[in-house]
């Protein structure tokens, strides 16, 4: 009879940038703890335009650990803010949730390209590559999209999924965990988690857990490390480019 293959578990920390260095140390810690070391760090290379990474030292000898210990690093825009101009006037709920730091979200081809080399290079000059994308509020337009395959990027990931740019397939893998978000819709979060605990990441041949370094003192921070430490002995830890073979 042939062994059941674990699914695979990728445990990544959003928005790492030095303006929240503590509080993405502390998530790390607490990872740690449970038994994950190897994690995707999604790195903002410029946050706000005025925090880039190759200005603070302390912050990539830690990044440099942290890739040397298995880690992997996924580029999280440039700025992680939607550019000066690109306004939206409609008020949705998502434009609201996003509050401005959609920053793909609605550039043409040539706006997004130069957006994403430029982050790249930031990350290349520090001494590290990247393969895979993750804009910030997973809010991407098309032309993004075709700007990342011409920037040669392997894979994006989405709220509900991996989107592989090589071989064109989708892998559908909703994103669970703590995303930083207000206090009631980080309420919802936390139920969603475990309505997906039973009825969805049992059905999964990825499960995929998320942390953000904002509101990390709301009760879903400590539930979700909860549940990665739950979902351990069911699960084969992993980054996206081991799960996809790059």
């Amino acid at each position: 009879m042939a062994k059941k293959v674990k699914p695979a578990l990728v445990v990544s920390v959003h928005d790492v940038t030095p303006k929240f260095f503590l509080q993405i140390k502390k998530i790390v810690d607490e990872l740690k703890k449970v038994g994950v070391s190897a994690l995707v760090l999604k790195v903002i290379p410029n946050y706000e335009s005025r925090n880039n990474i190759l200005l603070y030292p302390p912050f990539l000898s830690w990044l440099r650990e942290m890739v040397d210990s298995g880690s992997e690093i996924v580029l999280h825009g440039l700025t992680h803010f939607r550019p000066q101009g690109h306004e939206r006037r409609k008020l949705i709920l998502k434009d609201w949730l996003a509050r401005g730091e959609d920053e793909f979200s609605d550039l043409n081809e040539v706006k997004a390209e130069k957006r994403i080399l430029e982050g790249k290079k930031i990350l290349q000059t520090a001494g590290f590559h990247c393969f895979g994308f993750t804009a910030p509020t997973w809010r991407i337009s098309q032309p993004a999209v075709r700007a990342l395959k011409q920037a040669g990027f392997f894979y994006l990931t989405v709220l509900t999924g991996i989107i592989d740019l090589i071989d064109q397939r989708r892998i559908f893998s909703p994103a669970f965990g703590h995303q930083g978000i207000q206090n009631f819709f980080e309420s919802l979060m936390g139920l969603g988690n475990s309505l997906g605990r039973l009825l969805v990441m049992p059905h999964l041949r990825l499960i995929r857990i998320v942390f953000h370094p904002r509101q990390i003192d709301h009760p879903n921070f400590k539930k979700s490390i909860g549940l990665v430490s739950k979902l351990l002995p069911y699960t084969e830890p992993m980054t996206y480019s081991l799960f996809l073979g790059s």
